[in-house]
């Protein structure tokens, strides 16, 4: 009986298939850059079409299922096998694209008010948001954004502690959306190739 076990442990060993590039650790390596990645190029994009077309709760929940789509086209490509490293790095990737939106949305505002101090005209378009200087980081430009309101549905306008809940739940909108597409398409599939040949070959004929 030993003798058999150890015959059937050879032959399985013989026909291992090799290693997929989502199970090698330095392959896997690769997929948190790329999520990093793919979380900042989103963000960037959202906030393009954000400028022209952002309604609100829709759209969140498209730049999060855009996003869990890209990264599941790219688990497959890269063949990620490794379930955990995959949920982690979609919301890693989820967050950043929520976070970089800000972000591209304080340098882009930096860069209107830096133009608008070259004229008149442009300084009277853009008084409310100068205050007299620049933003000292993200972080002051999104108070000075609470402090002039986010417009809302029916005419209302968020400001303070409201226009930072807004945005609060427009980032879990789309880390929720990420993340179902991401469960939804099952991520990676971990199977034990080693017990399924050993059953296959203990398996009478």
């Amino acid at each position: 009986m030993e003798h058999e076990q150890t015959t059937i442990d050879q032959i399985v060993a013989d026909n291992q298939p090799p290693q997929t590039p989502g199970r090698d650790p330095a392959f896997a390596a690769i997929w948190l850059p790329v999520s990093v990645l793919s979380g900042l190029a989103i963000g960037w994009i959202a906030t393009q079409v954000g400028m022209r077309f952002a309604p609100l709760v829709i759209f969140p929940l498209i730049v999060g299922i855009v996003l869990g789509v890209c990264l599941v086209g790219m688990m497959r490509l890269l063949q990620t096998g490794h379930r955990a490293t995959f949920f982690s790095a979609a919301l890693l990737s989820a967050s950043i694209a929520v976070g970089s939106q800000h972000y591209y949305s304080y340098l882009d505002a930096n860069r209107r008010m830096e133009q608008s101090q070259l004229t008149r005209k442009a300084q009277a378009a853009f008084a409310e948001m100068m205050l007299d200087r620049l933003p000292d980081g993200p972080l002051d430009y999104l108070r000075r954004q609470a402090a002039l309101g986010r417009p809302m549905p029916f005419g209302w306008v968020a400001r303070g502690p409201m226009a930072w809940l807004s945005w609060l739940v427009d980032g879990l909108l789309v880390i929720a959306a990420t993340m179902a597409v991401v469960i939804f398409a099952g991520g990676p599939k971990e199977t034990n190739t080693q017990d399924h040949q050993r059953k296959e070959i203990s398996c009478p004929t």
